[in-house]
């Protein structure tokens, strides 16, 4: 069960980069997930946006300067649990939302839930 959360994860990741603009994403012989980040020449690594709150929020920044905002809240589901819900609207209509076990992965299942249209242009600065 755990391997096939983390390889749902990193699949999250993967699509989050592609849509993101980088090209030719795969492993290194180290086992690195790298690419070329959008308008790049050189490789790179692809950031854990599903792991790491500070690539997750590179989404959020990527999304705001497209007019998007972004809602977090921990939100209680259950006695022992928590989650987190991602909220994304523009112009003050909700455009994507997921709620799941940490704020990283919940940024990138909303960002990847955000019709198409909305997201014409890729980013060219986001990167580690």
């Amino acid at each position: 069960m755990m391997k096939t959360i983390e390889d749902n994860q990193e699949l999250i990741r993967i699509q989050v980069a592609e849509r993101l603009g980088w090209r030719s994403i795969e492993y290194s012989r180290d086992g690195y997930l790298i690419g070329y980040p959008a308008g790049r020449k050189l490789f790179a690594v692809v950031p854990s946006y599903v792991r790491d709150i500070k690539a997750a929020w590179m989404l959020v920044e990527y999304l705001a300067t497209h007019g998007i905002r972004t809602r977090l809240e921990a939100a209680g589901s259950g006695e022992t649990k928590r989650a987190v819900v991602a909220e994304l609207d523009y112009q003050g209509k909700a455009l994507a939302r997921a709620e799941t076990i940490a704020a990283p992965l919940a940024i990138c299942q909303a960002f990847l839930r955000i019709p198409g249209d909305r997201l014409a242009s890729p980013c060219t600065k986001l990167h580690a």
